[in-house]
């Protein structure tokens, strides 16, 4: 491997861990508290996406800027596996949508509000198969987009991106049981995480 590959690699690596902290750290109650007295509440989620957007942008340019290495020589298999996750993830995250209010998501209703709202648990459709569905849908795709480009690169990214779910997962997981409390633990105690009957 080329000094320049190595580079870009490790840079990619940098960009990636940098993307994925800022996006934890931004989210950790403790962090929002501390900052929405200066940006107010209304803001804060646009704040946050506008951080996420800058942070994706940086990605996707040093990600074009990485050399790469084919892992994989391209095959009919690794293209059926490739489609079929790819047509999973994109079931999984239609219904994951629409389980959650994209005004909320986007923070576009947010500039309507004082206050934080009480939220209720919603354990239905599909977060009753799996505790965060987005997240699973997020990896189906990225992993489908592997097995179409067996890139180096693209392994970076995939591995960087599963090792910020599972982290970012056990971290959401602990606001949310001091949210919802035992009701969250019965909820966690009954449906898997990522996979269903499985993990």
């Amino acid at each position: 491997m080329t000094n320049e590959k190595m580079t870009t690699r490790l840079m990619l690596t940098i960009i990636l861990i940098a993307f994925y902290a800022s996006h934890s750290i931004l989210a950790a109650t403790s962090v929002k508290e501390n900052l929405i007295p200066l940006i107010g509440y209304r803001y804060y989620r646009l704040f946050f996406n506008l951080i996420s957007v800058i942070g994706l942008i940086a990605v996707i340019w040093v990600f074009r800027q990485t050399e790469a290495s084919l892992l994989l020589e391209p095959s009919p298999i690794l293209y059926i596996i490739g489609g079929l996750l790819l047509l999973t993830g994109l079931v999984v995250g239609f219904f994951a949508s629409r389980q959650y209010d994209l005004g909320e998501f986007s923070g576009t209703s947010y500039l309507t509000k004082e206050n934080a709202e009480d939220q209720t648990l919603n354990t239905t459709g599909i977060n009753g198969l799996v505790r965060h569905p987005l997240y699973l849908s997020l990896l189906l795709l990225m992993f489908a987009w592997f097995c179409f480009q067996s890139l180096s690169s693209i392994l970076t990214l995939n591995l960087a991106t599963l090792a910020y779910v599972l982290v970012g997962v056990y971290f959401e997981e602990k606001k949310l049981i001091m949210q919802f409390g035992d009701d969250y633990l019965r909820y966690r105690s009954e449906v898997k995480m990522l996979i269903p009957f499985l993990l």
